[in-house]
């Protein structure tokens, strides 16, 4: 990745990092590498991504539908798209949303 923006952002978490060495914290630190992660994320994240996550959430299209009795993949389907999504597991109508994706006979 190259361009003005990236280097202006770049030069934003060189500064940073030089500001934690300066107190003390050792470059190596998970947490410095957690953080960058993050920073990096919300910079350069692709917001339709989330946004897509959502709409198969709430369309609950064939993809979101517990097919064959493999509940095990319909969580890990729900959980990624939730995440992506930007919900939390307890919040946003989760567990109705869950339930839509569910056969008759599992959704009470």
């Amino acid at each position: 990745m190259k361009g003005p923006k990236v280097e202006d952002w770049a030069e934003v978490q060189q500064e940073f990092m030089n500001e934690r060495k300066s107190t003390g914290r050792l470059v190596t630190f998970e947490s410095h590498w957690r953080d960058f992660e993050k920073a990096f994320k919300n910079t350069f994240m692709d917001i339709g991504e989330g946004v897509k996550a959502e709409n198969n959430l709430k369309s609950l299209n064939k993809s979101l539908k517990m097919t064959s009795g493999n509940i095990d993949s319909y969580i890990a389907t729900f959980m990624k798209l939730l995440k992506m999504a930007g919900y939390e597991e307890t919040k946003h109508g989760s567990l109705e949303l869950f339930k839509k994706g569910l056969p008759t006979g599992l959704n009470i």
